[in-house]
């Protein structure tokens, strides 16, 4: 199971790096994600660890490319997938409703059209997650979401060290 689990993570991160070539196809300078994606060591250390974290990087660079387009199944699909692949997942769909409440990326691909009906793939499998996850262990939040409802100073500051830190 390691070296299957392996070897489906590698091939996800090699995915992502095409797909994140396909952002800007008619100009060299959009090959440098891409590039830049494939010589990353954090990408390269999760590709071979074995975890879901590659395949979720996947499916987040595939939304994205399905939202900049106005792929509007597709983009359901996609942030379906990750709402059952990271409970993380929810943050992104909720950041893409945000940008597609504000102002939609412009492209010379997008269609133009709005994909606000996408979402309600993403968020029905959230509530139905939610739902097995609350009814098989008692915890309703995801351990992604719990700690952002609990009122620890201390965490809070540490992690507000660590945003300063990466800053």
């Amino acid at each position: 199971p390691v070296i299957v689990t392996q070897a489906l993570g590698l091939a996800c991160a090699l995915i992502t790096v095409i797909v994140v070539a396909q952002f800007s196809v008619q100009r060299t300078s959009g090959l440098i994600a891409p590039l830049l994606l494939a010589a990353s060591g954090s990408v390269a250390a999760a590709a071979l660890s074995g975890t879901e974290a590659s395949l979720a990087m996947l499916l987040v660079t595939l939304a994205f490319l399905a939202f900049e387009r106005g792929w509007k199944k597709t983009l359901g699909l996609w942030l379906g997938l990750l709402m059952l692949t990271r409970p993380e997942g929810l943050a992104i769909v909720l950041l893409l409703f945000a940008l597609e409440a504000w102002d939609r990326p412009r492209s010379e691909y997008a269609r133009r059209r709005p994909c606000g009906g996408a979402y309600g793939v993403p968020l029905a499998t959230a509530a139905a997650v939610g739902l097995a996850r609350g009814v098989l262990t008692g915890q309703w939040l995801s351990p992604f979401a719990a700690p952002l409802f609990e009122l620890a100073p201390g965490r809070w500051g540490l992690g507000g060290l660590y945003l300063w830190s990466f800053v």
